[in-house]
């Protein structure tokens, strides 16, 4: 099948497959601009309303990155007063955080105070029940103590206990934030004893544990 070349008018052979081929070779294809380059899409810069001149693809809407720089943004500037939902204190948000669900506290230690605490697992929960069926101590669960709560409270004679899972507690990352707890609370003036919970606990067995803990301490310091 013969053809004539659109740039340099020469005639050339192709298959009948190619019939729609217009150039016969890559020099001849490449020699002028395509369509789509020698015809730019033309607009306005939204800042200083200079000619923007880019491929029909492109829709660009600034000049430069000094006008989009400048260019006014109210939705990222704008702030809507939030009130913390721990503290009651008012404080400023942009409107996308408020969307994404970051615009309940107004700081990272009132988010710690305001989220729930996440549950222990349900044989430390039915053991500290158990244990508090027959306790003659006032007693806490879950009590604050700044960033950290503690499993099991009694405040009446300085003591904390908590309930660890053997697993969890075994990895370096969470032992290393545990002795950071310890190192608190004794700095504060408790005194911390760590139960390990393992496969074969079972609520009764751990609620026995807390009992001789309180037990061996009140006869210690009486």
């Amino acid at each position: 099948m013969n053809l004539t070349c659109d740039e340099c008018g020469n005639a050339f052979r192709v298959p009948p497959s190619q019939a729609k081929r217009r150039w016969c070779s890559w020099a001849c294809r490449t020699a002028r601009p395509r369509a789509f380059n020698a015809k730019p899409r033309t607009s306005r810069c939204e800042t200083c309303n200079g000619l923007i001149a880019a491929k029909p693809s492109k829709k660009r809407r600034f000049c430069s990155m000094e006008c989009y720089g400048a260019a006014p943004r109210p939705d990222l500037r704008r702030r809507v007063v939030c009130e913390c939902r721990n503290c009651g204190a008012e404080y400023e948000k942009r409107p996308s955080e408020i969307a994404g669900g970051r615009g309940k506290y107004c700081s990272r230690g009132c988010a710690a105070l305001g989220r729930p605490i996440a549950r222990r697992s349900v044989i430390g929960d039915e053991a500290i029940a158990q244990w508090a069926s027959t306790a003659t101590v006032p007693f806490e669960a879950e009590k604050r103590f700044g960033r950290w709560s503690i499993d099991l409270a009694i405040p009446s004679i300085g003591v904390a206990i908590e309930l660890d899972g053997e697993y969890w507690h075994s990895i370096p990352e969470v032992a290393a934030k545990d002795r950071r707890k310890d190192a608190a609370l004794t700095a504060a003036g408790w005194t911390v004893h760590r139960i390990t919970m393992d496969r074969w606990s079972t609520p009764t067995s751990v609620a026995v544990d807390i009992a001789s803990v309180l037990s061996a301490y009140q006869e210690r310091v009486a």
